[in-house]
């Protein structure tokens, strides 16, 4: 018993074009309390400012109701009572402008709020949050045989996670398990340039670095990440990709 449906509007008036889409599906599952259930609303516009700028707006909201999915060795080990109720809404703004053929820059910043609601059984829910923002900005530049990119991204969000822990009580049962909310902060900035040369019609090389600041309650670490690539294309219909790089993100963004 597993059906869906997904359904999308697209178009295009003078210098606007849209999108807007839903979609749903949902499942029984094979077992008791393993069903599921998803919804997705998303709407995106683009509007071209001139013919070397443009702007974009979308937004996006998803539900998720599901069971105990968690698949283990044992097939009677689950909880028959475990509930996840999920709702996320984010909302997405961009910008490009076209400088010259060579040079491009590019903007958007992401606003997210989520919502995770799990009950363990008909008299105790646990409650996570996580609401934050990311953005970026990128330059492009394109010059002969060559290619230079380079940003600089920020996040920084709360996640408002439940811990469980004991309640010492001066009678019995002298204690109990009570779960207490904590926030979790996070600042996380990254900088980053690479630029790719093309050695010959078949291989080109990528080399750069990135530089990443992040702050957190459970992390506050500074570190230089380096980037390093070869892409070989010995014929038309075949590309070999050879990456090695090192990296540091902490946030979920």
């Amino acid at each position: 018993d597993t059906w869906g449906d997904d359904a999308t509007v697209a178009g295009i008036a003078d210098r606007l074009s849209f999108s807007l889409g839903q979609y749903h599906l949902e499942t029984d599952g094979f077992r008791e309390n393993n069903d599921s259930e998803q919804d997705v609303l998303s709407a995106f516009f683009q509007y071209e400012v001139d013919p070397d700028s443009s702007v974009l707006l979308e937004l996006r909201d998803t539900e998720t109701d599901e069971g105990d999915l968690l698949l283990l060795y044992d097939p009677t080990f689950y909880s028959p009572t475990l509930r996840q109720k999920e709702e996320t809404s984010s909302v997405r703004a961009g910008f490009r402008r076209d400088f010259s053929p060579r040079s491009q820059l590019l903007a958007s910043i992401l606003y997210q709020d989520a919502k995770i609601n799990t009950f363990v059984d008909s008299e105790t829910n646990v409650l996570s949050k996580v609401d934050g923002y990311a953005a970026s900005v990128q330059h492009i530049w394109r010059g002969d045989g060559w290619n230079l990119t380079s940003g600089l991204r920020h996040v920084e969000y709360d996640d408002d996670q439940p811990a469980p822990g004991p309640t010492f009580m001066p009678f019995p049962p002298f204690f109990e398990i009570q779960t207490n909310q904590f926030k979790y902060p996070l600042d996380e900035t990254t900088a980053y340039a690479y630029g790719t040369v093309e050695l010959s019609g078949h291989l080109s090389v990528t080399a750069g670095a990135s530089a990443t600041s992040t702050e957190g309650q459970l992390l506050d670490k500074n570190q230089v990440n380096r980037k390093v690539g070869l892409d070989w294309e010995p014929l038309e219909c075949t590309t070999g990709r050879q990456p090695a790089f090192r990296t540091q993100q902490a946030s979920s963004f």
